[in-house]
This record gives structure tokens, sequence and C-alpha cells, in this order.
């Protein structure tokens, strides 16, 4: 079977699945993110005739619908010296970089998918669930082992996060204020005020954060200070807001001036695979094929071409049931389902597929999806190159020729 490895995580072993996320996090180059959710109802409440319209749209589909999984798909630079002046450039921290300094094209991908059954009630549309499951997605498994959340609103720990942020953009502001000034001035009392009032004993600490994820997810993803990519993240960026972070603000305004502080760093691969003078499919799986047909093109012609491995330090307590691992086929990753170690049932811990340690293979799951968009975006670094993609930092696809500047 030719898949990706992806780690389902589930109701039980919903913390280690965030400690092992968040680990990963901490070398990666990019991470690349998607969502399945419960529908979207009407769509034409998303064909406004102005952007004002199109948001009313977006959050009436948003505020009664739910997150079923998220995947994240953590692609790491295999030499991370080389990585280094790319990801500044993808950061937007420097436009001056060697024309030859190329970007990483070997990386160790670590892929999650997140199960996740909202508290509250919520809609669900026919089509979208049938779709769900033509494609492998299994309702019972999300009932009985989906992992809780309830809407930021009516959360108990909302408050917490909202005063972490808080801290948090009062904190970068300051850092910023300060690198500009060379001299600082002699303290005053207003100044003195604002790092009292963001010392670490009235910020909350991160371990708190990590025991109400998935609340507070997008601050996490932001404070990595790595490229966050989507494939057409609008709809991905609204539900994830709007379940795990605030209500979706009155107006598109200040929806794009919150996603800016919480992702600094965005990239939309559909706005990457449009070109304004074609008329060419750039749905993920199309692109994605794309993209595989390429690098088999550069390989056969001795040239740079995208590699994926599976990362030899993925900790122990996530191997402990059968993990397929990449043979190091570049192109379509074939799986390689052996496993040499003998592992009694009590070490698996709950939570985890203590079968496979995989999910079926489907061409539309949250990891799966997560992981065709990252090596999209691998891909285009080389394909198109990475001025090009840097001039689309920040831009979500709205149409083919328009997408929303953050």
């Amino acid at each position: 079977m030719q898949v990706p490895q992806i780690i389902p995580v589930t109701r039980g072993g919903a913390r280690i699945g965030w400690e092992s996320l968040l680990k990963a996090l901490e070398n990666a180059y990019f991470v690349a993110v998607d969502t399945e959710f419960s529908g979207l109802g009407d769509v034409k409440l998303l064909y406004g005739n102005c952007l004002s319209e199109k948001y009313s749209g977006l959050k009436q589909i948003v505020s009664n619908r739910a997150i079923f999984s998220v995947g994240f798909s953590i692609f790491s630079a295999a030499d991370t010296c080389s990585a280094e002046e790319s990801l500044k450039a993808l950061k937007g921290q420097t436009t001056e970089f060697e024309e030859n300094q190329k970007p990483p094209c070997k990386f160790y991908v670590t892929t999650f998918d997140f199960l996740f059954l909202p508290s509250d009630d919520f809609m669900i549309s026919p089509s979208s669930a049938t779709f769900l499951v033509r494609h492998g997605f299994d309702f019972a498994r999300l009932f009985l082992d989906g992992i809780y959340y309830t809407r930021p609103t009516f959360n108990r720990d909302y408050q917490l996060l909202k005063t972490y942020k808080t801290c948090t953009l009062e904190r970068k502001q300051s850092s910023d204020s300060r690198k500009k000034t060379k001299k600082r001035k002699k303290k005053d009392n207003s100044e003195l005020f604002l790092e009292l009032s963001t010392t670490e004993e009235t910020k909350p600490d991160k371990s708190s954060l990590l025991s109400i994820l998935p609340l507070g997810l997008l601050v996490h993803l932001g404070q990595t200070d790595i490229p966050i990519v989507f494939h057409n993240g609008l709809l991905d960026l609204a539900f994830l807001y709007s379940c795990f972070e605030d209500n979706l603000p009155e107006s598109c305004e200040e929806f794009v001036k919150n996603l800016r502080q919480l992702l600094p760093h965005i990239y939309d691969t559909k706005c990457l695979s449009c070109d304004q003078d074609s008329e060419k499919e750039t749905s993920l799986d199309t692109v994605y094929q794309l993209c595989v047909s390429w690098n088999q093109k550069q390989k056969s012609n001795d040239e740079t071409f995208i590699q994926c491995w599976t990362p030899d330090n993925i900790p122990s307590r996530l191997e402990t049931a059968p993990t397929p691992l990449f043979k190091g086929n570049p192109n379509f990753h074939e799986v390689e389902n052996s496993y040499e170690k003998t592992i009694e049932n009590s070490e698996i811990p709950s939570g985890w597929n203590g079968v496979n340690n995989v999910f079926a293979h489907s061409d539309h799951s949250a990891g799966y999806d997560a992981f065709c968009t990252g090596y999209i975006f691998a891909t285009y670094l080389h394909s198109k190159g990475l001025s090009y993609l840097t001039k689309q930092r920040n831009s979500i696809y709205l149409s083919r020729f328009k997408s929303l500047s953050l």
C-alpha cells in the first residue's frame, strides 16, 4: 500500500499526542495542516458579491458546525544548515539570499491525525457525511474515541487562554519596540507597569496551556515561528479559529488582524498553484499528482527532487504497535509494513491504535491531505522557486483571480 505514515490520536492518548506534536514542531522547517468538518450546508452563503458578504456567510456556516479531525504533517529539513537562510526568507525576515543557496530537498516527515468530538450540539450535512464515509471515515470511532472539545466562549479555560494571548502580545510589542530603539530611554512608570504585567508570575505557563488543548491550538502553532501551510485554507482557518480560539469576529478586517497576530507565516498552496493565464485544475489531488510527476521526472534526469523519510527519533511510546516505515521512495512513499519488536499489550498507551498504528488509507483523511499539502509546498520550493513563494506569503485563496491578504 502506498501511504505515508500517519499517527492517529484519539481520546485516551490525547496528552501523549499533544506532547509528541509539540516536540516534533520544535525542529520543523514547516508544518502543513488540514481539517475535516461536518459540512458547509448552503454553500451559496459563500458566494457574496463582496468580501464582507462572503465573510458574513462564512460566519454563519462555521458557527453551528464542527471539526471532526485535524491533520498535521511536520516537515523537518534533513540538512538544517542549508535550511536556515531559506527559512528566513519564507518568514519574511530577509530578501537577501544567494541564488545558489537552494531550499532543502530532503525531509523527515511526521504526520498526526487528531480525532475530535464536540461536546455541544452541532449540525452535519448529509452530503458531507456521505463523502466522509465513502473515504473511510469511521463515525463509530468518532463518537467512541474522539477527543472532546468545547467551543472557546463556553469553555471554562477560555479566560486562561485570553490572559496568555494578551501577555504574549504585550511582550511581543515590547520586544519589537526595543529592537527599533538602539538606545533605551530611562523607563517611565508606564513601561515599568507593562513589564510587571507580563512577568512569569502573571503569565500562565505552557504546561497549563498544554492541559487545555485543543483550546489555544493556533496560539501554539504561531509560537513555533515556522511557516504554516494550508491548501485552500480559508475554511480550515475559520473552523480552527471558531472551534479552538474564539468566536469569529464581527468584521473580516478584524478576523484578518487576529489571524496575522496568531499565525505570522501562512502559505496557501492553492494560491501558489494558480496561474491567472491558465485554467488548470488546482484541487489538492490534482496538484499533488502533478508534483509527484515532477519529482519522478527530476529523479530520472538526475536532478534535484523531493525525498521524505520517517524520522528515527519518534518517541518509543509511539512505537508500541506495528509502525509502517518509508522505504525511501520520494515519490509515492511506499510503506513497508514491517515490525520487528515484541510489545506486550500492557505497553500500548490507551488511545493509540493498537492494531497497526495507522488509519486505514483514505484519500481524504485530514492526516493524508496534510501530508499531500506539505509535499506540494516542498516541491514548489524547487519547481517554482523561493522568490515566487515568498511573494505569496500570508495570502489565502479566494478565487483564481483574487486572494485574501493577511
